[in-house]
């Protein structure tokens, strides 16, 4: 036991030396966002959909009751799911009203935060709208699609920021503060594959080259004073 004491609290420095070297990661991957939003020449009706969506999620969230069971189902789903991708086993999957758990044969900081940066119904909206798209035509309700991903989006942040608020045991799995930076970080790379998927004038391939032109600034500027 004391090994592994020892172990932990060496993984959990180790993890709080990768957060502070992510911080400018955070900051070049937000303003790689920024300047493709404001230099995209074909935002203007995708976004304005995606942004009703959005609103209308954030509109519900601040007048009726939250859906924390909706929201417990998805977040302990995409748990069980990260579980499988990373080659473990789901013992047991449990939902109540407020809380759930997952058992499983693995544990990682990927499959502890997960759902604080995998927008699981998001994706399912985005995935039944291609499936459809095999059986019958569906081009003619992207609107529609765009709207109810700017809503299932909304839904994510708002109800993770809001869980979040709250103590949370799976952010003690790596630490908190690694764990604020990863989920900030990865929920700003999907964000770059949103603008990807809502403007044909930002393409993954562009979004990725000014990305890492921002990334080698960003970290240019930190190791300048020590070289």
């Amino acid at each position: 036991m004391a090994a592994a004491a020892r172990s932990s609290r060496l993984a959990r420095f180790v993890y709080f030396i990768l957060g502070l070297l992510l911080l400018p990661a955070c900051v070049a991957l937000t303003v790689t966002c920024v300047r493709a939003i404001a230099l995209a020449d074909d935002l203007g009706s995708n976004l304005l959909v995606f942004g009703c969506g959005f609103v209308s999620q954030l509109t519900f969230f601040l007048v009726f009751n939250k859906p924390i069971r909706t929201y417990v189902i998805g977040h302990e789903l995409t748990h069980a799911l990260w579980v499988v991708l990373m080659r473990g086993r789901v013992r047991r999957i449990r939902v109540r009203k407020r809380s759930g758990y997952v058992r499983a044969t693995k544990l990682n900081p990927l499959i502890a935060l997960a759902p604080y940066f995998f927008p699981i119904y998001m994706l399912v909206v985005i995935g039944l709208y291609y499936l459809a798209g095999l059986f019958v035509p569906v081009d003619r309700y992207v609107g529609v699609l765009l709207f109810a991903v700017g809503f299932t989006w909304s839904f994510h942040l708002l109800l993770n920021t809001w869980m979040l608020a709250h103590e949370q045991d799976d952010v003690r799995v790596a630490g908190v503060l690694f764990s604020y930076i990863a989920i900030y970080l990865l929920n700003v790379v999907v964000l770059g594959l949103l603008l990807c998927f809502v403007s044909t004038s930002i393409t993954p391939k562009n979004l990725a080259t000014a990305a890492w032109r921002d990334l080698a600034y960003a970290y240019t500027l930190v190791a300048r004073p020590f070289l």
